[in-house]
């Protein structure tokens, strides 16, 4: 056997040189779009001239409400409680307003209010129901994201 080393033979046929990059332009490049806008640059042109003195469209937060103060409904929650038949009593809801006092003076953020065979689930700080549950759709659910409940 001999010391060197038999040479790598290529066939210059089958080499080819790599093609140039294309020069980067605001159209390519990760976070862009065919055309070349931003994700930002397309929700701005899908959303109407908003600006961020604009009302939100969910409920204002009350971060210091009085006991007694009305509860709100989000959207979310008024639609669960079309779509599960829930209705509320005038009495349901005066007991409803006296477990989210409860939960406030507790030091609650967010909480599971039980009220007689519905599950509410409320964020306590700002007196707003988030989503409401039936019956059916209350048992054997884990609820998540609350520090506590109230059976009211």
């Amino acid at each position: 056997m001999s010391g060197a080393a038999d040479p790598i033979r290529i066939n210059p046929a089958t080499v080819r040189p790599l093609a140039p990059e294309p020069a980067t332009t605001k159209s390519s490049g990760p976070g862009r779009t065919a055309d070349g806008r931003t994700f930002d640059e397309v929700l701005r042109g899908k959303l109407p001239s908003a600006t961020p003195t604009d009302a939100p469209a969910a409920p204002a937060a009350v971060p210091d409400a009085a006991p007694g103060a009305s509860i709100k409904w989000s959207a979310h929650a008024l639609a669960r409680l079309k779509q599960r038949g829930i209705e509320l009593t005038d009495a349901q809801h005066t007991r409803l307003e006296t477990a989210v006092d409860k939960a406030v003076a507790k030091g609650a953020k967010d909480s599971l209010v039980l009220l007689d065979d519905n599950a509410l689930v409320v964020s306590a700080q700002n007196r707003t129901v988030i989503t409401a549950l039936g019956t059916h759709q209350a048992r054997e659910n884990v609820y998540t994201n609350i520090d506590s409940a109230v059976i009211a």
